[in-house]
């Protein structure tokens, strides 16, 4: 018990190694993926705050290798700069939903994110994992799915602010086709609510995001 007046202190275990827990500058990641029966449903906002809560809803290295997904790598890289107890939400959804469709405010799925988090979220990652099968129609070097879903991000983001949700949002650039300069600088599209990545370290058409974040 505390001597300070209207000051309370608790002690608490399992904390060694965790970060100071902050509702400041939460990070949201939007991807594709499949159920995990018991588990990981898709279409729901999940915290986490370290791998163990993404093994715990069945997202692990298993998970991407047996479904050619890459929603641990992004979780993984996340953690490997954030430390453990720093909050990321994740909403995984059907593989048939585009960066586009993610993007739009058209559509619930930044709009969900931010609620299920009351709005704690400030920058929101957009990373796509297509079915097998996918054929890439390319526009400006990249995936047009990406190009398209830079404006529609834009759009959403400033929707947000009207609802006093203030984001940011980071879209996966798939498929660059060279490390030649885009067709069309994307600094003279005046988007100032959304970024791009379009690397990764191992090659692929993916992109780098839960590391971006």
């Amino acid at each position: 018990m505390s001597n300070l007046p209207g000051v309370g202190i608790e002690f608490v275990n399992s904390g060694l190694g965790a970060a100071t827990i902050s509702a400041d500058n939460t990070c949201g990641l939007i991807t594709n993926g499949v159920i995990v029966s018991g588990k990981l449903a898709l279409n729901t906002p999940y915290p986490l705050s370290s791998l163990d809560d993404a093994a715990a809803l069945g997202i692990n290295a298993l998970y991407d290798s047996a479904n050619s997904v890459k929603v641990y790598r992004h979780v993984r890289d996340f953690y490997s700069q954030a430390p453990r107890g720093t909050k990321l939400w994740i909403l995984v959804l059907a593989q048939t939903v585009t960066l586009a469709q993610m993007a739009d405010v058209a559509n619930p799925y930044i709009s969900n994110l931010l609620q299920a988090s009351a709005g704690s979220i400030s920058l929101i990652g957009l990373a796509r994992n297509p079915a097998s099968g996918y054929t890439v129609t390319l526009s400006n070097r990249m995936d047009a799915d990406s190009y398209t879903a830079l404006a529609k991000a834009q759009e959403n983001a400033l929707a947000q602010a009207d609802l006093f949700r203030f984001v940011r949002v980071i879209v996966e650039g798939r498929s660059q086709q060279d490390d030649s300069a885009l067709a069309t600088d994307l600094r003279a599209l005046s988007l100032d609510r959304v970024g791009i990545i379009n690397t990764n370290s191992d090659g692929g058409a993916w992109a780098a995001v839960g590391l971006a974040l």
